[in-house]
């Protein structure tokens, strides 16, 4: 019998695939190789009208700055700076590439990207 508020097991499998997709290791390795790792966090998200040069410099050098860069506009993040962009950089590529982001169209997203990985793992 179910409960009011409780997940029934079909609305669980349906859940679980995103997450499977957000937190899959293999997804997000590269967050592990960037030339960030180690850094104060604070560089890559500044106070409003603080400088970007120190975080976008150390982005340039950075092995994995197109996969973080990706990732970012990919994922819709709308803050920090990401493979060396702020968000307005970002932005700027999203309209180019007629990507648009609402609530409801991230979740497609991750489910599309989940379904891919769940998929490649059969």
């Amino acid at each position: 019998m179910d409960r009011p508020g409780r997940r029934t097991e079909v609305e669980m499998v349906m859940v679980n695939p995103v997450l499977d997709a957000f937190f899959d290791l293999e997804m997000n390795k590269w967050k592990f190789k960037g030339a960030c790792i180690g850094y104060n966090a604070d560089a890559w998200f500044p106070q409003r009208g603080a400088s970007t040069r120190a975080a976008k410099s150390i982005c340039r050098q950075c092995d994995v700055q197109v996969e973080c860069l990706e990732y970012a506009v990919n994922m819709g993040e709308k803050h920090g700076i990401w493979g060396g962009l702020s968000e307005r950089e970002r932005r700027a590529i999203r309209k180019k590439r007629g990507i648009t982001f609402t609530r409801e169209s991230s979740n497609k997203e991750l489910v599309k990207i989940s379904q891919a990985i769940m998929k490649n793992r059969r």
